[in-house]
């Protein structure tokens, strides 16, 4: 990345928020000799970057704006809502623009052709996902979101590819980002304190086709499952320079592509492809996901239907998505700990029965608000987290047998307990699920932490109850 960012030399920039993202960027211009000042609120990242050798500049108090190309600000510094940090505020009233770290790669590499993948739920395995199926014809690199910010990437070869999972902050501040191709999965509320409110989530996604690839019609691939996709998709095919391709899978929606009982069929292309074949990519969302890849790299690619299938059947999916950690006596144990809102919990308990459900956590606004439809798959709920009283209450309307365990560790091994002593009971052996329907950050630095947590408690569990 060194050599790509050499283009920027000459400029000087500045970096507000050292977390992975921000960290990386800081080092990569530092590495480039570009001109680099850096600043985070927390003590602890701020020694982070003296060991990194890293200039430091506390510009909310005695910075000095002169000079600089642009903010890169890190995805979890708000901007906008629900008020802008007092460094962006300062550098929005010099005129300076605030930009992510996505915005630089493109300034640098307009060029290399990129699939941008956004929405609520799935972007990650998504993106996984294509990148996986894309490497197998031409150098992909993967990041963004998924965990591996671009500033660590190497700049593909000749015909290669950036594959990029991007969340509604990201978006915001990429004005460059021109895609060959765009996917939008879905939209349910979420974030909604950092965008104001509803229309201005959806505003953000919507940035996904703000700006297209330069000389090719860039394809927008548009899940239309959710009234809110359906009606962008309406406005994106009246732009100029988009070929959109509608997908359809877990509604009975027509679309360009469709999937029916895990049988994806392209209408336009009359042929079919059997998703059910790859068992780890089980549900009505992961063929969603798996429609959306392929429509991204049939019509943006050019791949064929077979040489997709050949790579899809090959994918592992993604841990901490309904990932199965173990089965023990016949009862599967199953982490799902990134469903971190109340929709992406529907898509597990709407794939499952006779579920041991451990819920809770920092709850995001609503709550457990759409679940009511699935309460008969739910044989117990363990409650965990800051969201116990509230999804106490929930359980009681819904006449679910729950109890309140409070932490993960308690929450396994009451689950584990009762899943076993029940394996007999009518309707099977049953499932015991972690899938929050929360954040993590109450108990947890991440939900990748939390859900590492819980697949070390269920390898511990003994087979013997």
């Amino acid at each position: 990345m060194s050599s790509l960012l050499a283009n920027l030399e000459g400029k000087k920039y500045a970096v507000l928020g050292l977390g992975r993202t921000g960290l990386a960027t800081a080092r990569a211009l530092k590495k480039a000799k570009i001109d680099v000042l850096v600043w985070d609120d927390h003590e602890e990242a701020r020694e982070a970057a003296k060991r990194a050798r890293l200039e430091l500049c506390d510009f909310e108090n005695d910075g000095d704006f002169k000079g600089l190309e642009a903010l890169v600000l890190s995805p979890g510094i708000p901007h906008k809502y629900p008020q802008p940090h007092p460094i962006v505020e300062r550098a929005l009233h010099k005129d300076i623009p605030v930009i992510s770290d996505i915005e630089v790669l493109r300034q640098c590499d307009p060029e290399t052709p990129l699939v941008a993948i956004t929405g609520t739920n799935g972007k990650s395995t998504t993106t996984a996902l294509i990148g996986h199926i894309l490497s197998t014809q031409r150098d992909t690199q993967i990041g963004g979101n998924i965990g591996v910010p671009v500033m660590d990437l190497k700049r593909p070869k000749k015909d290669g590819a950036y594959v990029l999972e991007l969340s509604s902050y990201q978006l915001e501040l990429t004005p460059s980002l021109k895609p060959q191709v765009s996917v939008l999965l879905n939209i349910t509320p979420d974030h909604l304190s950092r965008h104001g409110g509803l229309d201005g989530y959806i505003a953000a996604k919507k940035q996904i086709f703000a700006s297209t690839a330069d000389g090719v019609q860039s394809i927008a691939v548009i899940c239309i499952d959710d009234e809110h996709t359906v009606k962008i998709a309406d406005e994106i095919r009246a732009l100029e320079n988009w070929q959109v391709v509608t997908v359809a899978a877990m509604s009975d929606r027509a679309a360009d592509i469709t999937v029916r009982g895990g049988i994806l069929t392209d209408n336009r292309a009359e042929m079919t492809i059997d998703l059910n074949k790859n068992n780890r990519m089980q549900g009505a969302h992961n063929h969603q996901n798996a429609a959306a890849a392929y429509a991204a790299l049939h019509y943006g690619f050019d791949m064929d239907a077979k040489s997709f299938e050949k790579a899809y059947n090959k994918f592992g999916g993604l841990n901490h998505r309904q990932f199965l950690v173990r089965t023990i006596n016949g009862v599967p144990y199953i982490n799902d700990s990134k469903a971190t809102n109340a929709n992406a919990s529907a898509r597990a308990l709407a794939s499952m029965k006779n579920v041991y459900w451990i819920v809770g956590g920092q709850p995001k606004e609503g709550g457990l608000d759409g679940l009511d439809d699935y309460a008969d798959r739910i044989r117990h709920a363990f409650l965990i987290g800051e969201s116990v009283d509230d999804f106490a209450k929930w359980m009681q309307l819904n006449n679910i047998e729950y109890d309140i365990s409070h932490t993960v560790d308690i929450a396994v091994a009451q689950a584990h307990q009762m899943a076993q002593n029940r394996r007999g009971a009518p309707g099977g052996a049953g499932t015991v699920l972690l899938s929050p329907a929360c954040a993590s950050f109450d108990q947890f630095t991440s939900f990748e932490a939390r859900g590492d947590h819980f697949e070390a408690l269920v390898n511990a569990l003994e087979d013997d109850v």
